[in-house]
């Protein structure tokens, strides 16, 4: 069965490759001095011709379709109270991990060197956050954290992590990368540089 991105992405090629033939009749320019026949016949072979190549066009769409992967978990928060208004959460694992893009290479540099992962494999990266609830009148803000047990950044330059507090939620994300397999084919199955369910965040939380 078709996923649902599939269906949508196959609907739009096929009105666009609909417009395309529409428009390709209504303007398509015979010279004058061919004879009314032959502009017939002119006009049905670039039809036909046209109709093949859109429907070869949708049939190579199957294969540029990716569908993302998205882990749902519970991650688990401890309150350290630091003075009257003032506390430490610390918080581990995540609520959201979403696979953005499937690549066969070399893994990011900084990845590569410190993990002693040369070479070529198949992997994924995934964006990964964790929502704390948080009150109205309570501002939390991105605590000091252990930087080996977050992710990279975007770009997969460093080790780095962003956060954004919402009115009753606050958010922190972290970029990571799955590893399937390596050049030979050989299963990997790892997690870099840890696992979502690792990760470890700190947050500030203070009370007004």
């Amino acid at each position: 069965m078709l996923g649902f991105l599939e269906v949508i992405v196959r609907l739009s090629d096929f009105f666009f490759c609909f417009g395309i033939l529409i428009f390709q009749r209504n303007i398509l320019f015979v010279p004058s001095f061919y004879k009314k026949r032959k502009r017939r016949v002119m006009k049905k072979i670039v039809f036909v011709f046209s109709l093949f190549c859109a429907l070869f066009w949708m049939g190579c769409t199957k294969d540029h379709v990716v569908e993302r992967v998205v882990y749902k978990g519970e991650p688990v928060y401890s309150v350290f109270p630091l003075e009257e208004n003032l506390d430490s959460i610390s918080v581990k694992g995540f609520s959201v991990c979403t696979s953005n893009n499937d690549l066969k290479g070399a893994l990011p540099k900084i990845v590569a060197e410190e993990f002693g992962m040369e070479g070529v494999y198949t992997y994924s990266t995934y964006s990964t956050v964790a929502n704390i609830p948080k009150k109205k009148n309570e501002h939390m803000g991105f605590g000091t954290p252990d930087m080996k047990k977050v992710g990279y950044n975007e770009q997969f330059e460093s080790r780095s992590v962003y956060s954004y507090s919402g009115d009753t939620i606050a958010t922190i994300g972290t970029y990571l990368i799955y590893v399937k397999k390596n050049e030979s084919g050989e299963a990997v199955d790892r997690w870099l540089p840890v696992a979502p369910e690792d990760l470890v965040w700190s947050f500030l939380s203070l009370r007004m």
